[in-house]
Protein backbone atom coordinates (compact mmCIF):
# COMPACT_ATOMS: atom_id res chain seq x y z
CA UNK A 1 0.00 0.00 0.00
CA UNK A 2 1.40 3.49 -0.79
CA UNK A 3 2.41 5.92 2.39
CA UNK A 4 1.09 9.14 2.32
CA UNK A 5 3.51 12.32 1.09
CA UNK A 6 4.00 12.79 5.37
CA UNK A 7 4.95 9.46 6.04
CA UNK A 8 7.01 8.96 3.34
CA UNK A 9 9.72 11.87 4.47
CA UNK A 10 12.38 10.99 6.97
CA UNK A 11 11.30 13.87 9.19
CA UNK A 12 9.20 16.89 8.79
CA UNK A 13 10.32 20.24 7.86
CA UNK A 14 7.73 21.95 10.06
CA UNK A 15 4.09 21.50 11.31
CA UNK A 16 3.04 24.32 8.82
CA UNK A 17 4.02 21.88 6.08
CA UNK A 18 2.49 18.77 7.70
CA UNK A 19 -1.29 21.01 8.37
CA UNK A 20 -0.56 22.39 4.86
CA UNK A 21 -0.51 18.90 3.62
CA UNK A 22 -2.79 17.52 5.61
CA UNK A 23 -5.47 20.08 4.25
CA UNK A 24 -4.57 19.67 0.77
CA UNK A 25 -5.27 15.55 1.07
CA UNK A 26 -8.55 16.85 2.44
CA UNK A 27 -9.57 19.60 -0.67
CA UNK A 28 -9.39 22.25 1.70
CA UNK A 29 -7.10 23.34 -0.75
CA UNK A 30 -7.83 27.45 0.24
CA UNK A 31 -6.13 27.16 3.15
CA UNK A 32 -3.85 24.97 2.11
CA UNK A 33 -2.50 27.70 -0.39
CA UNK A 34 -2.27 30.46 2.04
CA UNK A 35 -0.07 28.36 4.75
CA UNK A 36 2.30 27.54 1.82
CA UNK A 37 2.28 31.05 0.64
CA UNK A 38 2.92 32.61 4.06
CA UNK A 39 5.72 30.14 4.99
CA UNK A 40 7.12 30.77 1.41
CA UNK A 41 7.64 34.24 2.63
CA UNK A 42 8.99 34.00 5.85
CA UNK A 43 11.44 30.57 5.39
CA UNK A 44 14.98 30.93 4.82
CA UNK A 45 15.11 27.95 2.94
CA UNK A 46 12.35 26.47 0.88
CA UNK A 47 11.49 22.42 1.70
CA UNK A 48 10.91 21.50 -1.89
CA UNK A 49 7.88 19.09 -0.14
CA UNK A 50 6.26 22.55 -0.34
CA UNK A 51 7.39 23.86 -3.52
CA UNK A 52 5.65 21.02 -5.32
CA UNK A 53 2.53 21.04 -3.29
CA UNK A 54 1.79 24.43 -4.31
CA UNK A 55 2.63 23.41 -8.03
CA UNK A 56 0.05 20.82 -7.10
CA UNK A 57 -2.72 23.33 -5.35
CA UNK A 58 -2.66 25.65 -8.39
CA UNK A 59 -1.83 23.72 -11.72
CA UNK A 60 -5.50 22.62 -12.28
CA UNK A 61 -6.97 26.40 -12.31
CA UNK A 62 -3.96 28.46 -12.55
CA UNK A 63 -2.11 26.92 -15.08
CA UNK A 64 -0.25 30.08 -16.64
CA UNK A 65 0.76 30.97 -12.84
CA UNK A 66 2.04 27.63 -11.81
CA UNK A 67 4.08 27.02 -14.92
CA UNK A 68 5.75 30.34 -14.13
CA UNK A 69 6.19 29.25 -10.22
CA UNK A 70 7.80 26.12 -11.16
CA UNK A 71 9.52 26.92 -14.10
CA UNK A 72 11.84 29.60 -11.22
CA UNK A 73 11.71 26.88 -8.54
CA UNK A 74 12.82 23.48 -10.30
CA UNK A 75 16.77 24.69 -10.21
CA UNK A 76 16.47 24.57 -6.60
CA UNK A 77 14.64 21.46 -6.08
CA UNK A 78 17.54 18.59 -5.07
CA UNK A 79 15.15 15.85 -4.76
CA UNK A 80 14.70 13.95 -7.94
CA UNK A 81 11.31 12.34 -6.59
CA UNK A 82 10.10 16.08 -6.26
CA UNK A 83 11.79 17.51 -9.21
CA UNK A 84 9.59 14.54 -10.89
CA UNK A 85 6.45 15.73 -9.13
CA UNK A 86 7.44 19.39 -10.17
CA UNK A 87 8.11 18.35 -14.01
CA UNK A 88 4.36 16.13 -14.06
CA UNK A 89 2.82 19.67 -12.70
CA UNK A 90 4.45 21.59 -15.33
CA UNK A 91 3.65 19.14 -17.88
CA UNK A 92 -0.17 19.32 -16.75
CA UNK A 93 0.15 23.46 -16.69
CA UNK A 94 1.46 23.34 -20.17
CA UNK A 95 -1.35 20.68 -21.63
CA UNK A 96 -4.43 22.64 -19.96
CA UNK A 97 -2.99 25.95 -22.12
CA UNK A 98 -2.69 23.87 -25.50
CA UNK A 99 0.87 23.87 -25.46
CA UNK A 100 1.20 20.10 -26.36
CA UNK A 101 4.82 19.96 -27.44
CA UNK A 102 6.12 21.53 -23.78
CA UNK A 103 4.22 19.69 -21.99
CA UNK A 104 5.29 16.30 -23.79
CA UNK A 105 9.15 17.55 -22.92
CA UNK A 106 8.20 17.90 -18.99
CA UNK A 107 6.10 14.90 -18.86
CA UNK A 108 9.07 12.72 -20.69
CA UNK A 109 11.21 14.68 -17.39
CA UNK A 110 8.90 13.50 -15.02
CA UNK A 111 8.46 9.95 -16.16
CA UNK A 112 12.46 9.89 -16.46
CA UNK A 113 12.84 9.67 -12.40
CA UNK A 114 9.40 7.82 -11.16
CA UNK A 115 8.52 9.03 -7.47
CA UNK A 116 6.94 7.03 -4.87
CA UNK A 117 3.70 8.56 -3.87
CA UNK A 118 3.24 10.36 -6.86
CA UNK A 119 2.43 7.25 -9.34
CA UNK A 120 -1.44 8.80 -9.70
CA UNK A 121 -0.29 12.14 -10.57
CA UNK A 122 1.53 10.83 -12.81
CA UNK A 123 -1.08 9.08 -14.54
CA UNK A 124 -3.37 11.94 -14.25
CA UNK A 125 -0.64 14.19 -16.38
CA UNK A 126 -0.53 11.18 -18.55
CA UNK A 127 -4.19 11.07 -19.26
CA UNK A 128 -4.04 14.86 -19.86
CA UNK A 129 -1.43 13.97 -22.66
CA UNK A 130 -4.17 11.40 -24.08
CA UNK A 131 -6.44 14.48 -24.09
CA UNK A 132 -4.34 17.02 -25.98
CA UNK A 133 -3.95 14.33 -28.75
CA UNK A 134 -8.04 13.94 -28.27
CA UNK A 135 -7.49 10.76 -27.75
CA UNK A 136 -10.50 10.25 -24.99
CA UNK A 137 -10.91 6.39 -24.88
CA UNK A 138 -6.72 6.03 -23.75
CA UNK A 139 -7.44 8.67 -21.35
CA UNK A 140 -10.55 7.15 -20.25
CA UNK A 141 -8.39 4.07 -19.14
CA UNK A 142 -5.49 6.12 -17.73
CA UNK A 143 -8.13 7.85 -15.47
CA UNK A 144 -9.29 4.64 -14.47
CA UNK A 145 -6.26 3.43 -13.58
CA UNK A 146 -5.63 6.36 -11.85
CA UNK A 147 -8.83 5.97 -9.49
CA UNK A 148 -7.58 2.72 -8.32
CA UNK A 149 -4.18 3.64 -7.19
CA UNK A 150 -5.88 6.41 -5.58
CA UNK A 151 -8.12 4.50 -3.23
CA UNK A 152 -5.41 2.37 -2.45
CA UNK A 153 -3.26 5.15 -0.38
CA UNK A 154 -3.84 5.53 2.85
CA UNK A 155 -5.26 8.15 3.82
CA UNK A 156 -7.26 9.02 0.32
CA UNK A 157 -5.86 11.71 -1.28
CA UNK A 158 -9.75 13.28 -1.67
CA UNK A 159 -8.71 16.26 -3.82
CA UNK A 160 -7.09 13.65 -6.51
CA UNK A 161 -10.31 11.89 -6.18
CA UNK A 162 -12.40 14.08 -6.87
CA UNK A 163 -10.24 15.41 -9.63
CA UNK A 164 -10.19 12.04 -11.33
CA UNK A 165 -14.00 11.15 -10.90
CA UNK A 166 -14.99 14.43 -12.44
CA UNK A 167 -12.75 13.73 -15.76
CA UNK A 168 -14.28 9.96 -16.09
CA UNK A 169 -18.17 11.46 -14.92
CA UNK A 170 -17.19 14.09 -18.34
CA UNK A 171 -15.97 10.96 -20.77
CA UNK A 172 -18.47 9.07 -19.54
CA UNK A 173 -21.24 11.75 -20.71
CA UNK A 174 -19.22 11.75 -24.15
CA UNK A 175 -18.70 8.06 -24.59
CA UNK A 176 -21.10 5.10 -24.48
CA UNK A 177 -17.95 2.92 -22.22
CA UNK A 178 -19.84 0.98 -19.90
CA UNK A 179 -16.88 1.12 -16.55
CA UNK A 180 -16.83 5.04 -16.80
CA UNK A 181 -20.52 5.21 -16.60
CA UNK A 182 -20.43 2.36 -13.80
CA UNK A 183 -17.39 4.36 -12.08
CA UNK A 184 -18.96 7.79 -12.78
CA UNK A 185 -22.43 7.01 -10.71
CA UNK A 186 -20.92 4.89 -8.18
CA UNK A 187 -18.49 7.78 -6.86
CA UNK A 188 -20.19 11.03 -7.07
CA UNK A 189 -22.00 10.59 -4.01
CA UNK A 190 -19.00 8.44 -2.09
CA UNK A 191 -16.51 11.56 -2.37
CA UNK A 192 -16.46 14.09 0.67
CA UNK A 193 -16.87 17.61 -1.17
CA UNK A 194 -15.76 20.53 0.37
CA UNK A 195 -16.35 24.20 -0.90
CA UNK A 196 -13.25 24.25 -2.34
CA UNK A 197 -14.19 21.13 -4.52
CA UNK A 198 -17.26 22.79 -5.29
CA UNK A 199 -15.70 23.14 -9.30
CA UNK A 200 -15.33 19.49 -9.52
CA UNK A 201 -18.59 18.49 -7.98
CA UNK A 202 -20.36 20.58 -10.51
CA UNK A 203 -18.84 18.97 -13.26
CA UNK A 204 -19.69 15.48 -11.66
CA UNK A 205 -22.81 16.17 -11.07
CA UNK A 206 -23.72 17.87 -14.58
CA UNK A 207 -21.60 15.03 -16.42
CA UNK A 208 -23.69 11.92 -14.92
CA UNK A 209 -26.94 14.50 -15.28
CA UNK A 210 -26.55 14.24 -19.19
CA UNK A 211 -25.59 10.41 -18.95
CA UNK A 212 -28.76 9.39 -17.34
CA UNK A 213 -30.81 11.80 -19.87
CA UNK A 214 -29.29 10.06 -23.01
CA UNK A 215 -30.12 6.40 -21.35
CA UNK A 216 -33.62 7.88 -20.79
CA UNK A 217 -33.84 8.49 -17.05
CA UNK A 218 -35.09 12.07 -17.14
CA UNK A 219 -36.08 11.96 -13.48
CA UNK A 220 -32.47 11.24 -12.06
CA UNK A 221 -30.81 13.71 -14.53
CA UNK A 222 -33.12 16.24 -13.60
CA UNK A 223 -32.38 15.84 -9.86
CA UNK A 224 -28.68 15.56 -10.97
CA UNK A 225 -28.46 18.35 -12.70
CA UNK A 226 -30.60 20.82 -9.42
CA UNK A 227 -28.12 19.42 -7.25
CA UNK A 228 -25.34 20.47 -9.96
CA UNK A 229 -26.97 24.22 -9.60
CA UNK A 230 -27.06 23.98 -6.15
CA UNK A 231 -22.95 23.80 -5.51
CA UNK A 232 -22.00 25.59 -9.13
CA UNK A 233 -19.33 27.76 -7.60
CA UNK A 234 -20.24 30.95 -9.82
CA UNK A 235 -23.17 32.67 -11.43
CA UNK A 236 -22.45 31.48 -15.29
CA UNK A 237 -22.45 27.60 -13.77
CA UNK A 238 -25.66 27.80 -12.36
CA UNK A 239 -26.59 29.37 -15.71
CA UNK A 240 -25.25 26.53 -17.68
CA UNK A 241 -27.34 23.92 -15.19
CA UNK A 242 -30.45 25.99 -16.02
CA UNK A 243 -29.95 25.72 -19.28
CA UNK A 244 -29.43 22.58 -19.56
CA UNK A 245 -33.21 22.19 -17.60
CA UNK A 246 -34.46 24.26 -20.07
CA UNK A 247 -32.85 22.24 -23.15
CA UNK A 248 -34.10 18.89 -21.57
CA UNK A 249 -37.80 20.12 -21.12
CA UNK A 250 -38.00 21.50 -24.16
CA UNK A 251 -37.00 18.53 -25.85
CA UNK A 252 -39.35 16.42 -24.05
CA UNK A 253 -42.49 18.81 -24.75
CA UNK A 254 -42.85 20.56 -21.66
CA UNK A 255 -43.17 24.38 -23.05
CA UNK A 256 -44.77 25.54 -19.73
CA UNK A 257 -42.00 24.40 -17.19
CA UNK A 258 -39.07 24.76 -20.09
CA UNK A 259 -40.53 28.79 -20.08
CA UNK A 260 -40.31 29.64 -16.18
CA UNK A 261 -36.87 27.70 -16.58
CA UNK A 262 -35.84 30.04 -19.08
CA UNK A 263 -36.93 32.81 -17.41
CA UNK A 264 -35.39 32.24 -13.97
CA UNK A 265 -32.00 31.63 -15.99
CA UNK A 266 -32.51 34.65 -17.80
CA UNK A 267 -32.84 36.64 -14.76
CA UNK A 268 -29.40 35.60 -13.44
CA UNK A 269 -27.41 36.29 -16.97
CA UNK A 270 -28.93 39.85 -17.52
CA UNK A 271 -27.32 41.09 -15.07
CA UNK A 272 -23.91 39.35 -15.01
CA UNK A 273 -20.68 41.24 -16.03
CA UNK A 274 -19.34 38.42 -18.21
CA UNK A 275 -15.81 40.21 -18.95
CA UNK A 276 -15.66 39.99 -15.06
CA UNK A 277 -17.32 37.40 -13.64
CA UNK A 278 -16.66 33.84 -15.49
CA UNK A 279 -13.82 32.08 -17.14
CA UNK A 280 -13.25 31.75 -20.99
CA UNK A 281 -15.32 28.44 -21.02
CA UNK A 282 -18.38 30.05 -18.59
CA UNK A 283 -19.02 32.61 -21.20
CA UNK A 284 -20.31 29.31 -23.86
CA UNK A 285 -23.42 30.21 -21.58
CA UNK A 286 -24.13 32.61 -23.01
CA UNK A 287 -24.09 30.81 -26.60
CA UNK A 288 -26.57 28.42 -24.58
CA UNK A 289 -29.32 30.98 -23.79
CA UNK A 290 -28.78 32.39 -27.94
CA UNK A 291 -29.68 28.76 -28.96
CA UNK A 292 -32.79 28.35 -26.47
CA UNK A 293 -33.86 31.42 -27.10
CA UNK A 294 -33.15 31.63 -31.04
CA UNK A 295 -37.12 29.54 -31.77
CA UNK A 296 -38.54 31.92 -28.90
CA UNK A 297 -37.20 35.21 -30.16
CA UNK A 298 -34.21 35.52 -32.70
CA UNK A 299 -33.39 39.07 -31.60
CA UNK A 300 -32.76 38.08 -27.96
CA UNK A 301 -30.77 34.74 -29.17
CA UNK A 302 -28.97 37.13 -31.77
CA UNK A 303 -28.00 39.52 -28.41
CA UNK A 304 -26.56 36.96 -26.62
CA UNK A 305 -24.70 36.07 -29.30
CA UNK A 306 -23.31 39.38 -29.85
CA UNK A 307 -22.67 39.60 -25.99
CA UNK A 308 -20.58 36.40 -26.30
CA UNK A 309 -18.91 38.17 -29.37
CA UNK A 310 -17.53 40.97 -27.43
CA UNK A 311 -16.46 38.84 -24.96
CA UNK A 312 -14.40 36.37 -27.50
CA UNK A 313 -13.01 40.27 -28.60
CA UNK A 314 -11.34 40.99 -25.08
CA UNK A 315 -9.48 37.83 -25.13
CA UNK A 316 -11.05 35.78 -22.47
CA UNK A 317 -13.04 33.71 -24.25
CA UNK A 318 -11.52 29.49 -24.30
CA UNK A 319 -12.20 28.99 -27.35
CA UNK A 320 -9.95 31.46 -28.83
CA UNK A 321 -7.58 31.30 -26.37
CA UNK A 322 -6.65 27.39 -26.53
CA UNK A 323 -6.91 25.30 -29.20
CA UNK A 324 -9.29 22.50 -27.95
CA UNK A 325 -11.38 21.92 -30.73
CA UNK A 326 -14.36 20.31 -28.55
CA UNK A 327 -14.76 23.97 -26.87
CA UNK A 328 -14.87 25.22 -30.92
CA UNK A 329 -17.50 22.88 -32.01
CA UNK A 330 -20.03 23.35 -29.30
CA UNK A 331 -19.67 26.79 -29.95
CA UNK A 332 -20.26 26.25 -33.75
CA UNK A 333 -23.43 24.02 -33.03
CA UNK A 334 -25.27 26.65 -30.55
CA UNK A 335 -24.39 29.22 -33.27
CA UNK A 336 -26.09 26.91 -35.97
CA UNK A 337 -29.58 26.43 -33.93
CA UNK A 338 -29.21 30.23 -33.83
CA UNK A 339 -28.96 30.62 -37.80
CA UNK A 340 -31.41 27.89 -38.56
CA UNK A 341 -34.49 29.47 -36.42
CA UNK A 342 -33.58 33.10 -37.78
CA UNK A 343 -33.95 31.79 -41.28
CA UNK A 344 -30.26 31.48 -42.26
CA UNK A 345 -30.33 28.16 -43.22
CA UNK A 346 -26.80 28.41 -45.74
CA UNK A 347 -24.83 29.71 -42.76
CA UNK A 348 -26.37 27.12 -40.30
CA UNK A 349 -25.33 24.50 -42.33
CA UNK A 350 -21.74 25.52 -42.51
CA UNK A 351 -21.76 25.79 -38.67
CA UNK A 352 -23.77 22.48 -37.90
CA UNK A 353 -20.97 20.82 -40.26
CA UNK A 354 -18.59 22.17 -38.67
CA UNK A 355 -19.63 20.74 -35.40
CA UNK A 356 -20.31 17.46 -36.83
CA UNK A 357 -17.01 16.91 -38.40
CA UNK A 358 -15.05 17.53 -35.16
CA UNK A 359 -17.68 15.48 -32.96
CA UNK A 360 -17.11 12.96 -35.74
CA UNK A 361 -13.26 12.92 -35.35
CA UNK A 362 -13.21 13.03 -31.89
CA UNK A 363 -15.91 9.96 -31.82
CA UNK A 364 -18.42 12.14 -29.60
CA UNK A 365 -21.20 10.06 -31.49
CA UNK A 366 -23.63 11.74 -30.06
CA UNK A 367 -23.33 14.69 -30.33
CA UNK A 368 -21.94 14.19 -33.74
CA UNK A 369 -25.57 12.33 -34.55
CA UNK A 370 -27.36 15.72 -32.90
CA UNK A 371 -25.33 17.94 -35.58
CA UNK A 372 -26.69 15.59 -38.28
CA UNK A 373 -30.23 16.17 -36.83
CA UNK A 374 -29.60 19.92 -37.29
CA UNK A 375 -28.03 19.14 -41.08
CA UNK A 376 -31.27 16.72 -42.23
CA UNK A 377 -33.26 20.48 -41.39
CA UNK A 378 -31.07 22.66 -44.09
CA UNK A 379 -29.37 20.77 -45.95
CA UNK A 380 -30.68 19.61 -49.39
CA UNK A 381 -30.16 15.82 -48.31
CA UNK A 382 -32.20 14.85 -45.09
CA UNK A 383 -32.46 11.70 -45.86
CA UNK A 384 -28.82 11.37 -46.02
CA UNK A 385 -27.61 13.22 -42.44
CA UNK A 386 -31.10 11.25 -40.76
CA UNK A 387 -29.39 7.71 -41.81
CA UNK A 388 -26.02 9.57 -40.59
CA UNK A 389 -27.64 10.55 -37.12
CA UNK A 390 -29.30 7.27 -36.73
CA UNK A 391 -25.86 5.55 -36.84
CA UNK A 392 -24.64 7.97 -34.32
CA UNK A 393 -27.30 7.57 -32.19
CA UNK A 394 -27.59 3.70 -32.15
CA UNK A 395 -25.87 3.33 -28.57
CA UNK A 396 -28.63 6.04 -27.01
CA UNK A 397 -31.96 4.36 -27.86
CA UNK A 398 -33.51 5.65 -24.91
CA UNK A 399 -32.26 9.45 -25.20
CA UNK A 400 -34.75 12.29 -26.61
CA UNK A 401 -32.43 12.82 -29.54
CA UNK A 402 -33.65 9.97 -30.93
CA UNK A 403 -37.21 10.26 -30.01
CA UNK A 404 -36.14 13.84 -32.01
CA UNK A 405 -34.86 11.52 -35.29
CA UNK A 406 -38.12 9.43 -35.30
CA UNK A 407 -40.07 12.46 -34.92
CA UNK A 408 -38.61 13.79 -37.89
CA UNK A 409 -38.83 11.00 -40.17
CA UNK A 410 -42.69 10.77 -39.05
CA UNK A 411 -43.15 14.33 -40.07
CA UNK A 412 -41.52 13.72 -43.60
CA UNK A 413 -43.48 10.86 -44.42
CA UNK A 414 -46.55 12.56 -43.61
CA UNK A 415 -45.49 15.82 -45.66
CA UNK A 416 -44.63 13.51 -48.51
CA UNK A 417 -47.75 11.18 -48.37
CA UNK A 418 -50.32 14.53 -48.23
CA UNK A 419 -48.43 16.82 -50.47
CA UNK A 420 -51.45 18.15 -52.68
CA UNK A 421 -51.27 21.01 -55.66
CA UNK A 422 -50.04 23.87 -54.41
CA UNK A 423 -52.85 25.86 -54.54
CA UNK A 424 -54.09 23.45 -51.73
CA UNK A 425 -52.20 25.11 -48.92
CA UNK A 426 -52.83 28.93 -50.35
CA UNK A 427 -56.52 28.80 -49.10
CA UNK A 428 -55.59 29.13 -44.76
CA UNK A 429 -54.51 32.12 -43.64
CA UNK A 430 -52.33 33.29 -46.59
CA UNK A 431 -54.55 35.83 -47.66
CA UNK A 432 -53.74 37.87 -44.51
CA UNK A 433 -50.09 37.90 -46.21
CA UNK A 434 -49.69 41.45 -48.19
CA UNK A 435 -47.87 40.60 -51.99
CA UNK A 436 -44.21 41.34 -50.46
CA UNK A 437 -44.93 39.10 -47.94
CA UNK A 438 -46.08 36.45 -50.28
CA UNK A 439 -43.03 36.58 -52.26
CA UNK A 440 -41.03 36.27 -49.37
CA UNK A 441 -43.34 33.25 -47.76
CA UNK A 442 -43.04 31.54 -51.42
CA UNK A 443 -39.38 31.40 -51.36
CA UNK A 444 -39.23 30.32 -47.59
CA UNK A 445 -40.64 27.23 -48.87
CA UNK A 446 -38.43 26.43 -51.04
CA UNK A 447 -35.73 26.82 -48.01
CA UNK A 448 -33.81 29.80 -49.32
CA UNK A 449 -31.95 31.63 -46.88
CA UNK A 450 -32.34 35.23 -45.67
CA UNK A 451 -29.67 36.68 -47.28
CA UNK A 452 -30.40 34.76 -50.58
CA UNK A 453 -34.02 36.02 -50.21
CA UNK A 454 -32.51 39.25 -50.08
CA UNK A 455 -30.50 39.25 -52.75
CA UNK A 456 -33.19 37.59 -55.39
CA UNK A 457 -35.70 40.49 -54.31
CA UNK A 458 -33.19 43.25 -54.05
CA UNK A 459 -34.27 43.88 -51.03
CA UNK A 460 -32.19 44.35 -47.45
CA UNK A 461 -31.72 41.06 -44.97
CA UNK A 462 -33.16 44.01 -42.41
CA UNK A 463 -36.34 44.37 -44.16
CA UNK A 464 -36.87 40.52 -45.04
CA UNK A 465 -36.41 39.73 -41.51
CA UNK A 466 -39.06 41.95 -40.57
CA UNK A 467 -41.41 40.27 -43.41
CA UNK A 468 -40.61 36.86 -42.18
CA UNK A 469 -41.27 37.95 -38.55
CA UNK A 470 -45.03 39.30 -40.31
CA UNK A 471 -45.16 35.91 -41.91
CA UNK A 472 -44.68 33.86 -38.33
CA UNK A 473 -47.27 36.00 -36.73
CA UNK A 474 -49.80 36.10 -39.29
CA UNK A 475 -49.48 32.18 -39.59
CA UNK A 476 -48.83 31.31 -36.20
CA UNK A 477 -46.14 30.02 -36.48
CA UNK A 478 -42.20 30.19 -34.90
CA UNK A 479 -39.77 28.92 -37.16
CA UNK A 480 -39.15 28.02 -40.65
CA UNK A 481 -39.61 24.39 -40.15
CA UNK A 482 -42.73 24.95 -38.46
CA UNK A 483 -43.94 26.95 -41.70
CA UNK A 484 -42.76 24.19 -43.76
CA UNK A 485 -45.10 21.70 -41.49
CA UNK A 486 -48.00 24.00 -41.65
CA UNK A 487 -47.72 24.37 -45.03
CA UNK A 488 -47.86 20.24 -46.36
CA UNK A 489 -50.43 19.73 -43.51
CA UNK A 490 -52.80 22.68 -44.89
Amino acid sequence: MARSNSAARAKPVGPWLDRAEELYRTGNLTEALRLIDEALGSEGKTPDEAIVLRGQITYRKKPQETIAFLTKALPRLRDPKFRSQAFAMLAGSHFKLGQTRKGEQALRAAMGSPAEGYFAETLIVRGALHEAHEKYESQAGVLLEALRTILTDEPVNVYHWAQVTAQIAYLSSELPNPSLRKTAFEHVDRISWTNDLANLQFATLRAVGWRRALEGDYVNAFRDLRRAAACAPTIPCRIIAGCDRVYFLTSLGEPRSAEEELAEVAGLADPTDWWRASSGEEQLALLLLAELYAPRDGALAMSYVTRFQEADERGLAIVSLRPDRRLKAMAAYSLGCVRQHIGESSEARTLYKEAFEIYDAIGFDWRAGRAAIGLSQVSGDAATWTKIAREKLKAYPLSWLMSELNRLECTASAMISTLEPRTAHRTRGLEKLTPAQSEVYELLLRGISTREIAKKLSRSEFTVRNHIKAIFKKLEVNSRSALLSSAFRS
